[in-house]
């Protein structure tokens, strides 16, 4: 995966972590496809989710290991 011509291991912290959080959900927590364990919410229960199909940015960029990722926004 590129953008513009930079490969993704070009890419900063800051682009990586603004990359991730562009394709995560705002939404309430699912146990049914988050597992048992609410991330953290805002003040209308919403919380950052992955989105369901975790595939192409979310897996390449191994976006779960970026720290404050599911934070609510």
């Amino acid at each position: 995966m590129a953008i513009g011509n930079l490969p993704v291991h070009a890419l900063s912290d800051q682009q990586r972590f603004d990359l991730c959080r562009s394709v995560m959900e705002n939404r309430p927590h699912n146990p049914s496809q988050d597992g048992p364990y609410a991330k953290s919410t805002n003040s209308i229960g919403y919380g950052a989710y992955p989105p369901t199909d975790q595939k192409g940015i979310w897996i390449e960029m191994k976006c779960w290991e970026i720290p404050g990722i599911y934070d609510p926004f």
